[in-house]
């Protein structure tokens, strides 16, 4: 907890937020006078009156030294208005709108439009801040209450929606973070030294007024309240964004688009909401994208996750996540994503009859099929890279095999009840290389620093389940009372068998590529002294140090030779899985589709393929360096 708070501490002591409105908060009252700024002479408000404007009060209205009146038309100014300076510079906000700064048909009370903002035909700008160059044009209202917090502090019910669990959002909330604080360890004094915490940053945020930031575009939009629109972030043709932050900036401007509805909510740079979308109480990371009518309420969505159609209500999902169709995932804790729901997928009967206070926890990459069915409790969590087959209907249960496949029933068993499933521990790696390959290179390709599926973690849940699966008397199939972790499905001995192989083989692989990558990086040949003592010493490196130690343990006798022999061996032959696992697109389309091989390329020809037999290529040649004599 105490590296949690550090964190936390970090976060907001470098909040974009926090610095925003620190610097507005800075001069007191939003609407005093400040440096620079003067009252109207006679001969302003003249021209000021014969452009169309008028104002409840004069004296109210302060300008910056160098204002001009020509910008200034057809207004109505009520209460205390601040008025920059404008020119007759135009500014292209794209779809065909190009105006330049100044207010124009608009009624303004209480706000503050400073240098080169521009404000077109909006209805009532009330208790707001329109920075530098921002622009606001064609909005119903853009209002503040009393005092905001932009959406922090709002209850986010993550995992339970009947709150068990829940956190409080602050704009700069995290997947890690966030599933620190939902999965404990609790520790009361500290908990109450978190809450001290927020409650400062909520201090330090509130603020009596809507902010649009520098360069920020609201256009077409009907109703933006208290809420902080970020530097360059669009609102075009939105709905509604209330109670609400939109961090923004210019390497990762934020969008909020058509039709869509914002409420208590927190979108960070780079994310975008779009398409009739709706988001309430919930936290948008990094580039997460929710579009296509999908709904989200009460979630944290992770870093690059797309959500489109469906429901995510009450859940944590970590990066990469994909949720495109209608679909739908509730009270689910997912911090590692990867994953992806399928059209008609239920990840979610919480409850029946009762409380909807059960969850699911998920492992990383988990694949829910077609048409799925998620009884809660379960937790998968210990499942990584698995894949619940289209139709399947799970009874609430604990699975602990990585690279699982869940699918109905193939035969009616003796003691096995008729609503169990049947389950292939290690089938993705066994059956669908080609898959897990995919999944690299799209997340190599987005720039992901992680993009290899096997991690530490992983590699000792895949131990896990090699152990228990070795251990046992054999059988024809095997249940939960025979093998832990099988929940409630049960596994024939031929499945055991080839999982035993997958985890040994993908294990084998991932230990001894650690090898290699220490001594390529070190320039070292598998006869020199120091190749030996590479594997021998200890390293500061945990990835590494975790391989050393499993080698030791399963390889005390091996050569560095024979090692990087039997690396390449395994790296061919997952190479060739790879190709083997999409050819079996090749025979199954052909049966079913009278021309498929004119229009699909066959398995040796797809990139993905391609690009597997280009990186062993390149790891061969690698090895060949450290074999030379």
């Amino acid at each position: 907890m105490a590296s949690l708070l550090n964190d936390l501490k970090h976060l907001m002591n470098s909040s974009d937020l926090v610095a925003a409105v620190g610097e507005l908060r800075q001069h007191g009252d939003f609407l005093a006078p400040l440096d620079g700024y003067r009252k109207l002479n006679i001969k302003e408000v003249e021209v000021l009156r014969r452009q169309g404007n008028d104002a409840e009060d004069w004296s109210h209205i302060h300008v910056a030294a160098d204002f001009r009146t020509e910008f200034i038309r057809n207004n109505r100014l009520l209460g205390r208005v601040h008025l920059g300076r404008f020119s007759s510079e135009y500014r292209d906000l794209g779809h065909g709108v190009c105006l330049h700064s100044g207010v124009y048909d608009s009624v303004l009370k209480d706000a503050h439009v400073n240098d080169e903002a521009m404000i077109h035909r909006v209805g009532w700008l009330h208790r707001a801040f329109v920075g530098r160059c921002a622009a606001v044009v064609n909005c119903s209202t853009v209002t503040c209450g009393d005092l905001t917090t932009f959406g922090c502090g709002t209850l986010l019910p993550l995992g339970v929606q009947t709150g068990e669990r829940a956190i409080l959002a602050f704009a700069e909330l995290d997947v890690n973070l966030a599933a620190r604080l939902v999965t404990g360890p609790r520790d009361v004094d500290e908990l109450a030294e978190y809450h001290r915490l927020l409650d400062d940053y909520l201090d330090r945020i509130e603020c009596p007024c809507t902010v649009i930031a520098e360069e920020a575009v609201i256009l077409d939009a009907r109703s933006i309240e208290d809420s902080f629109v970020g530097r360059q972030a669009t609102v075009r043709n939105a709905s509604y964004l209330s109670n609400s932050t939109v961090l923004s900036n210019a390497e990762y401007p934020s969008l909020v688009g058509h039709a869509t509805t914002v409420r208590n909510s927190i979108l960070q740079a780079g994310s975008e909401i779009d398409s009739g979308a709706q988001l309430d109480a919930s936290v948008l990371c990094k580039l997460a994208r929710v579009g296509r009518l999908a709904k989200v309420s009460g979630s944290l969505i992770g870093p690059n996750s797309q959500i489109g159609l469906g429901e995510v209500t009450a859940s944590l999902v970590g990066a990469y996540t994909s949720a495109h169709h209608q679909s739908l995932l509730i009270a689910t804790i997912w911090p590692r994503g990867r994953g992806n729901v399928a059209h008609a997928a239920n990840v979610g009967s919480n409850h029946t009859s009762r409380a909807p206070d059960q969850e699911l926890w998920c492992g990383e990459g988990v694949f829910f099929g077609l048409g799925v069915n998620i009884n809660f409790p379960a937790n998968l969590s210990r499942s990584p890279y698995s894949i619940v087959a289209a139709g399947v209907s799970c009874m609430p249960q604990r699975v602990e095999f990585p690279f699982s496949l869940i699918r109905q029933p193939t035969a009616a068993l003796e003691g096995v009840p008729t609503a169990w499933n049947e389950i292939r521990p290690g089938w993705m790696l066994a059956e669908n290389a080609f898959a897990l390959k995919r999944r690299e290179l799209r997340l190599a390709e987005r720039g992901t620093v992680q993009c290899e599926l096997l991690s530490k973690d992983i590699v000792d849940m895949m131990l896990a389940a090699m152990i228990r699966l070795s251990a046992v008397v054999e059988r024809p199939y095997y249940s939960g009372q025979h093998i832990t972790g099988l929940g409630k499905n049960y596994i024939t001995d031929k499945a055991r068998r080839v999982a035993i192989e997958a985890y040994e083989r993908w294990i084998d692989y991932y230990l001894l590529r650690g090898l290699q990558r220490q001594l390529t990086a070190r320039g070292l040949t598998a006869r020199c002294t120091a190749a030996r003592n590479v594997l021998e010493q200890r390293s500061n490196d945990t990835t590494w140090e975790h391989q050393r130690e499993m080698l030791l343990t399963q390889h005390p006798r091996c050569s560095i030779v024979v090692l990087m022999e039997r690396l390449a061996q395994h790296a061919r032959a997952i190479a060739a899985d790879v190709e083997r696992s999409k050819a079996k697109d090749d025979l199954l389309g052909a049966k079913i589709i009278d021309d498929y091989a004119e229009v699909h390329a066959p398995a040796n020809q797809d990139r993905i393929v391609r690009a597997t037999w280009d990186e062993l290529a390149e790891l061969e040649q690698d090895i060949d360096t450290i074999l030379a004599t």
